[in-house]
């Protein structure tokens, strides 16, 4: 997760005390004094009782709340200052004196913080971020680090109320609205990850109300997307099923209005559409992708198994043709076409690709192919149909042979790879061959 770090930039201000009224009152007086000589506990001693007789001096809370941070009492010394700054004019000299001071401890704390934070004592910086909010809640800097500790620490949930905070603070900032959008996305993740898919798609969709940068709502979509079609794929009951199908096909058609080329979503949708055997929606975004990625051997794989699927028998042979030129050696191309061209009735042509793909994936390939030739003529009679071919052809680059379990029939399938042809041979009996783009042999 990408979080962006915000450092307070300003140096630390001068500490300053001021008289406002009350000079006669001898607890105040006697906090003041205490406070010079930094005898802080004496000085909190005194300046309560002042508070007590002068509640509503706004002289006195402010001195109250510099003693209080001096001895690391932040969240009395944040309450004492919002009590000073209440009881003032806004935009008068004594306000800003005591916003001034105010800011000076928060940036004792909030500096602390940074440096933790770099040194990567993430514990210690949080509580640091933490008292410079004690002392001034209103400040979006401190709740943003404290965020980004947070999230180091993997306490998310935590995290993500302290990016909302600053977010309430600071609504119209890019930066502290990113910040809140990682970490939803973060979390969405999270919880994809251990498989909680309902808590993943909430992180995830408040990550999308927030409107964030087209780069993060891509995360953020394709995170509920995969939500959904998990959840697609675990449920039992058809119409529920095929509900969260869609809405995970409607999920990344969301990234596609934003990325038109965007292959991930292109496939993941129509994928999704396909499950639900929503042709119509399905097919268009597998074509687009194929047509994006026309050597790309999983789109062209999908779309020759969604137009067969989806009853467009020409159009899928065609996809895996397509296929097998740039890997003849895929073998669930070569099951596709099987079933293609059985239902088209070439059962011939079906036959032979189911052949050499049960060749491929279950047979044993012949070490020595050269000797293997050879004692064809001890094998066979002459004038055999495999003694022809091996005439015909010459010496392939690879043999595999298995022995059909239903038949007991040996069966091998000769691969010149680099003439682009494969030569099925049933117990010596050529079958009908296939043609694929020669590959470069080494």
């Amino acid at each position: 997760m990408k979080i962006a770090r915000f450092a307070f930039a300003g140096c630390l201000i001068s500490l300053m005390v001021f008289l406002l009224s009350g000079c006669g009152n001898p607890h105040l007086s006697g906090g003041r004094l205490y406070f010079a000589q930094k005898n802080y506990e004496k000085a909190i001693r005194e300046l309560e009782l002042a508070a007590q007789q002068l509640p509503k001096n706004a002289d006195v809370h402010m001195n109250l709340a510099m003693s209080y941070a001096e001895v690391g009492r932040t969240a009395d010394s944040g309450k004492e200052f919002a009590i000073a700054l209440k009881l003032m004019v806004r935009g008068s000299k004594g306000y800003k004196d005591c916003k001034d001071n105010q800011r000076h401890y928060w940036a004792e704390h909030f500096n602390k913080g940074l440096e933790l934070q770099q040194d990567d004592r993430f514990d210690e910086s949080a509580a640091e971020f933490q008292k410079a909010l004690d002392i001034d809640p209103m400040e979006p800097a401190a709740y943003v680090n404290r965020g980004v500790v947070l999230s180091k620490l993997n306490r998310m949930d935590d995290a993500i109320k302290s990016f909302k905070n600053a977010f309430k603070l600071a609504p119209n900032d890019e930066k502290t609205k990113g910040n809140l959008v990682a970490a939803y996305i973060d979390l969405s993740r999270r919880q994809l990850d251990g498989k909680n898919y309902d808590d993943a798609i909430v992180y995830a969709e408040e990550a999308v109300k927030l409107n964030p940068t087209p780069n993060l709502k891509n995360q953020a979509l394709d995170l509920a997307g995969s939500s959904y079609f998990s959840k697609a794929t675990a449920e039992t009951d058809p119409d529920v099923r095929n509900d969260y199908y869609d809405r995970a096909g409607e999920t990344y058609a969301g990234i596609l209005e934003m990325f038109p080329a965007d292959t991930s979503a292109l496939f993941n949708a129509g994928v999704s559409f396909l499950q639900m055997k929503d042709c119509g929606r399905s097919l268009p975004y597998l074509r687009k992708l194929a047509e994006l990625t026309p050597k790309s051997k999983e789109a062209l794989s999908i779309l020759g198994r969604g137009t067969r699927e989806c009853g467009e028998i020409d159009s899928s042979i065609v996809v895996l043709k397509r296929l097998l030129n740039v890997d003849p050696r895929d073998t669930k191309s070569h099951r596709y076409l099987a079933s293609a061209y059985i239902v088209k009735g070439d059962k011939d042509l079906g036959a032979m690709h189911f052949v050499i793909a049960t060749a491929l994936t279950e047979g044993q390939m012949i070490p020595d192919v050269q000797e293997r030739i050879k004692r064809l003529k001890n094998d066979y009679p002459k004038g055999s149909s495999i003694l022809d071919a091996a005439k015909k052809y010459g010496v392939p680059e690879e043999i595999y042979g298995y022995v059909d379990p239903q038949t007991s029939v040996k069966v091998e399938v000769w691969f010149y790879w680099t003439k682009g042809t494969a030569q099925p041979f049933l117990a010596g009996r050529p079958g009908v061959s296939t043609s694929f783009a020669p590959l470069v042999w080494q």
